[in-house]
């Protein structure tokens, strides 16, 4: 559907810029929320925190794989960090809880 919807546009030097921008936005909201989690001193705020941190990992992962079919070169090891880094997350939240 993202290739169907993005022939229907000319020029994509905007969508480029967008979509390198929502990139750039998760890998730095991935760092505020992971940095946030391991300073937080409670729990409440902690599983919250992990959560939003999972939520832009994906973010980060999906717009990454989308980009890849467009405008840059997929390198699958980020793709597998990414994962990794799910795992380490999701793990953070059940501790949490």
């Amino acid at each position: 559907m993202y290739d169907v919807v993005l022939k229907q546009f000319g020029d994509f030097s905007e969508e480029k810029f967008n979509t390198e921008s929502k990139i750039r936005r998760a890998a730095n909201d991935v760092m505020f929320y992971v940095a946030q989690a391991v300073g937080s001193t409670t729990k409440d705020a902690t599983e919250y925190d992990w959560s939003n941190a999972r939520k832009n990992l994906l973010s980060l992962q999906s717009m990454y794989i989308f980009a890849c079919k467009r405008f840059i070169e997929l390198e699958p090891s980020v793709v597998t960090r990414i994962d990794k880094l799910i795992e380490k997350v999701d793990t953070q939240i059940k501790e949490a809880k």
